[in-house]
């Protein structure tokens, strides 16, 4: 709620790539598909560098999201936790920051295929469950809005009326659902995943457990896959077409 309201502010200085002052964009440090978190945390980059940028990070943002875990923030989601420790440390260069970017991307990619299968198998509530559809209830005021690279002195939380709070939580969580079918569906998404017996049997217990209605197993179950499916695309790479690996 906070990133979203603060990516509506109109942002002045100049873009961190090209160096114009036309068409400031928010773009965020830790791109959403790759699994961080949608944090008040942006760089103003012109619409055309943003674009061009797309989900990859440079050394500069790894750098910026090290030193913001190191405050205590919260910079990535619990299904990119893993890859993300075991990357970000390696990135000396923007072209290593490219490659994690990658890396990071096949991982999202896995999971959210996983999701697609979940919600196929009609298990909603678990999927609600993951949401925290809960901060619908908070609005922010910000204060002290300096202008440039979305800068700000502190966010004031305000309390939405319960009416409305229910509404967009429920707006929220169809959206997000919606979002999910397109995404298992959509013709040209890239079909590669990782083919391996250690992570079939995870799934399969995964689906038996919500089959079950074991949902705090199942969140469990969830979180170790992965952790597997990281420490893999660390160890092997990101599949091909052409040289899949199976264990």
């Amino acid at each position: 709620s906070a990133a979203s309201r603060l990516m509506k502010e109109d942002v002045f200085g100049e873009c961190k790539i090209c160096g114009s002052n036309q068409q400031l964009t928010a773009d965020h440090i830790g791109p959403l598909s790759l699994g961080f978190c949608h944090r008040p945390k942006f760089n103003a980059l012109c619409k055309g560098c943003n674009s061009g940028k797309n989900n990859r990070m440079s050394k500069s943002d790894v750098q910026c999201l090290i030193s913001d875990e190191k405050n205590k923030q919260t910079v990535v989601s619990r299904n990119a936790k893993t890859i993300w420790d075991l990357l970000k440390n390696k990135v000396k260069n923007d072209d290593e920051g490219l490659q994690i970017s990658k890396i990071m991307r096949a991982n999202q990619h896995q999971y959210l295929m996983l999701l697609s299968k979940i919600k196929e198998s009609g298990h909603i509530e678990f999927l609600t469950s993951l949401l925290h559809s809960e901060f619908a209830k908070n609005r922010y005021k910000i204060i002290g809005f300096k202008g440039t690279d979305f800068g700000y002195e502190k966010l004031e939380v305000v309390k939405r009326q319960d009416t409305y709070s229910d509404s967009l939580e429920k707006r929220m969580i169809r959206i997000s659902l919606d979002a999910l079918d397109e995404y298992g569906s959509k013709a040209n998404r890239n079909p590669i995943l990782i083919e391996d017996k250690e992570l079939d049997e995870m799934e399969n217990k995964l689906l038996e457990l919500l089959k079950n209605e074991k949902y705090k197993d199942a969140k469990m179950k969830l979180n170790e896959y992965m952790d597997t499916v990281g420490r893999k695309l660390v160890e092997f790479g990101i599949p091909r077409a052409h040289m899949r690996k199976k264990k």
